[in-house]
């Protein structure tokens, strides 16, 4: 497991010198194959690529800045940047602040200390399998409800008046990310507009 992370590169999220370095002990005791920093924010250095890039965030960046970070990957018109995973390193705490973190779009959260092996455990999971994005008109990313119950989780879903979409994609290293397919689901009165959406660059509206 640890070579699929040696074919994918870590941008480490960090406000001070400190945060960055424990970030970069982090990144090379998982294996990834390239590590570099987040400068300002910017995602402009994680284009064009074939490795596929994991954002690294550091569990001390305030809540505001947290969200900027993930915002900010989440609006970028490439799909290797868009669709990253984003994972956050964070500290023990209670439930409401684990949804917290959720509800931000980070697409998992490991807690600290832990086990070599399971930290690549955990990473690996973001690739290769399929994966499950969602967009709705203020929210592009992991499911926020995945730690709902299953039921609690539709029936948000369908009382939602707002249509959504639904991508299936996977993140295949020296390959990148692929689109497996997407998902329109709209209130009848808003189907054709939502046909008529702009899709995502290189992808039509409904595959």
């Amino acid at each position: 497991m640890a070579d699929l992370l040696g074919q994918c590169r870590a941008f480490l999220v960090g406000r001070t010198g400190s945060q960055t370095a424990s970030l970069t002990q982090i990144a090379q005791r998982t294996g990834f194959g390239e590590i570099a920093t987040l400068n300002a924010g910017r995602t402009d250095d994680a284009r064009g690529a074939k490795r596929i890039n994991f954002f690294i965030v550091h569990r001390h960046l305030s809540s505001t800045m947290m969200t900027a970070v993930v915002r900010s990957i989440r609006l970028s018109d490439d799909d290797q940047i868009r669709f990253a995973p984003v994972i956050l390193f964070a500290d023990d705490g209670p439930l409401e602040t684990y949804l917290n973190y959720i509800h931000m779009g980070f697409d998992d959260i490991i807690t600290l200390p832990d086990k070599q092996p399971v930290l690549v455990q955990r990473l690996t999971t973001q690739l290769i399998t399929e994966q499950v994005y969602f967009e709705t008109r203020d929210y592009f990313g992991p499911d926020r409800r995945r730690m709902e119950a299953p039921w609690e989780a539709e029936t948000r879903r369908s009382t939602d008046p707002h249509s959504h979409s639904r991508y299936v994609f996977s993140r295949i290293p020296g390959i990148g990310v692929q689109i497996i397919r997407t998902e329109i689901f709209a209130r009848p009165e808003l189907a054709h507009a939502a046909l008529l959406r702009t899709p995502l660059p290189g992808h039509g509206a409904v595959r």
